[in-house]
């Protein structure tokens, strides 16, 4: 093994742990045997009651730093700890309950420096306990597609993302340990600051499906405050976003299924805005009625 592998690691692998001891073990492994090696791996045991510091514990592995909490303080603390003590120039999420594929490091790693980007998602699969993929997941490709995505919600999964650690620390960019929707707040946080975003179009990440998940038990909580960020979000970005309507409304076999959703979700969402309705019509009409109707009514009806 190289040691400067070790002494000068350009990505930090952060994975906050809280009682994951099922899966814990084939997701360490899914990170150590990345094609990509020259990386750190924090994991921070965030009080577990179970056996994950010991499953922690048991790797002999020098790129494996185990940090600890007292007590349960949650994925937002802990993950900012892990940022303040990381040595990469990038930051990896990873679940401790979800698969990374093989090349996943290697590949969003390409794709953020080909597209000179901040933070770089990827095509995802959720997959059953048994490790079985159960639905596969698309994401917005391009940077319209992305801010769109933005605009309904998260335009990856949280665990797939690896970011670009000196955009955050000269933002001041930290998870807001109290925000039950901790990645949605971050990403239009990165996004109003200038970020740009990517996603790889491979399926590089595994999200297991687990009824006992945090993000299953607070769903209801999680959902009334990802509904105030994105009126926030709209609000800020609300004419280049009625820009991307008219724009897609006017390519409709250019579009995905996914991209119809995201312009349905935009679309009544800002049919309850009175500003938005004015700039919604200013732009749709700007030729003849009968056409933006009709291009209005494709884009969302059929």
């Amino acid at each position: 093994m190289d040691s400067n592998l070790n002494n000068n690691p350009l990505i930090t692998v952060l994975m906050p742990v809280y009682n994951a001891e099922n899966y814990l073990a084939a997701s360490i492994e899914s990170i150590l045997s990345q094609s990509y090696q020259n990386f750190e791996f924090i994991l921070i045991d965030d009080g577990s009651t179970d056996n994950s510091k010991k499953i922690i514990l048991s790797y002999k592995n020098s790129r494996i730093l185990c940090l600890s909490n007292d007590k349960n303080l949650g994925i937002s603390s802990s993950l900012n700890k892990g940022i303040k003590v990381s040595s990469g120039k990038y930051i990896a999420r990873m679940d401790a309950d979800d698969i990374s594929h093989a090349n996943r490091l290697e590949n969003e790693l390409l794709m953020i420096h080909t597209e000179n980007a901040d933070i770089c998602g990827c095509k995802w699969a959720v997959i059953d306990k048994n490790g079985t993929v159960i639905k596969d997941c698309d994401v917005p490709l391009s940077c319209e597609a992305i801010d769109l995505r933005l605009a309904n919600t998260v335009p990856f999964a949280h665990g797939s993302v690896l970011i670009r650690k000196q955009f955050l620390l000269e933002n001041n960019l930290f998870y807001q340990p109290h925000h039950v929707a901790e990645d949605y707040d971050l990403w239009i946080r990165m996004h109003k600051a200038g970020a740009k975003f990517t996603n790889h179009p491979d399926a590089l990440y595994f999200y297991r499906h687990n009824e006992q998940s945090l993000s299953k038990i607070k769903k209801n909580e999680i959902a009334a405050a990802s509904k105030k960020l994105r009126k926030i979000y709209i609000n800020n970005n609300l004419i280049k976003l009625l820009n991307y309507i008219s724009s897609f409304a006017n390519s409709r076999n250019s579009i995905n299924k996914d991209q119809q959703v995201d312009l349905i979700f935009l679309a009544a969402n800002l049919l309850f805005k009175s500003r938005g309705i004015k700039y919604f019509l200013k732009i749709f009409f700007k030729t003849t009625i009968k056409n933006k109707i009709h291009g209005i009514y494709r884009v969302l009806f059929s």
